[in-house]
């Protein structure tokens, strides 16, 4: 269950920083810019990844 809470969690935040990613492109569009873009796509793209991952592993069985 806290797998599925973290993953639902991590895709939010990785559609929030591509989100913000597009829109600092979109509002200020210079270079100077492009660091903090850059960073926002790949945080973005790290917890997309994250989690689904998290969501499609399997549970770790508890040993006996």
């Amino acid at each position: 269950m806290r797998d599925k809470i973290f993953g639902i969690t991590g895709i939010l935040l990785g559609v929030v920083f591509l989100a913000s990613a597009w829109n600092i492109r979109r509002v200020f569009g210079s270079e100077t810019y492009e660091s903090a873009q850059e960073s926002l796509l790949i945080g973005g793209i790290l917890f997309l990844l994250g989690s689904i991952y998290t969501l499609i592993k399997k549970p770790n069985e508890p040993k006996n």
